[in-house]
């Protein structure tokens, strides 16, 4: 299993090193619109996000799994999570090397139905696992109110989303794109990088 922070801190040096080329590109050519850079590297930090996510909750479903031994610590959502049946016939079929592989296979299969971007998918995902109140843990990392980072991320999610699927053309009239800076993509990375390195404690603590 690959370790989720790790995989997120690579994708993220490569969005980094993509916005100091946009830096650099600014500077040479002055005439040029490279605002479509600005939009892939936001599109990016929020794949990188769900990607870890995704990691995070796949590893420690694992690790409840086969290290978790008192059924009463197992996480309601965690026991009402479901898989193919083909993989747990699979499953009960193998040895227990096996058994480990066959369920990571399963668990990433399952997972990859879902994305974990929003609020509500992300404290869904982290529930799976049993970290619960993540906002208000989140919020206290961060002195700040968990409605107030509910808010910035459905805003950063929902501007994801009109660059990926509407292009960030801003209405039906013309084919005009809302504006983005590289201010915009700072802000993101940033606040991605915090919750992403609170979230990673929170669980890891949780399992140790």
């Amino acid at each position: 299993m690959r370790n989720a922070l790790d995989t997120f801190n690579r994708n993220m040096d490569s969005i980094k090193t993509l916005h100091a080329i946009h830096e650099q590109f600014e500077k040479i050519y002055t005439a040029l619109d490279l605002s479509e850079i600005l939009r892939a590297e936001y599109v990016l930090v929020v794949s990188a996000f769900d990607c870890f996510l995704h990691d995070l909750v796949q590893n420690y479903m694992h690790v409840i799994t086969f290290d978790v031994s008192d059924e009463t610590l197992l996480p309601n959502a965690y026991k009402n999570f479901k898989i193919q049946i083909e993989f747990l016939k699979m499953i009960l079929d193998a040895d227990e090397n096996e058994q480990k592989q066959i369920l990571h296979t399963a668990l990433k299969k399952s997972l990859s139905e879902f994305s974990f971007e929003s609020p509500q998918t992300i404290e869904q995902a982290l529930g799976y696992i049993g970290v619960k109140k993540v906002w208000t843990q989140i919020a206290d990392n961060l002195n700040l109110r968990a409605e107030d980072i509910r808010k910035q991320l459905s805003m950063i999610v929902f501007r994801r989303n009109c660059i990926a699927h509407q292009a960030d053309i801003a209405n039906y009239t013309d084919e005009s794109k809302q504006l983005i800076e590289r201010e915009d993509v700072d802000e993101v990375i940033n606040f991605i990088e915090r919750i992403t390195n609170i979230i990673n404690t929170l669980v890891v603590s949780k399992y140790t």
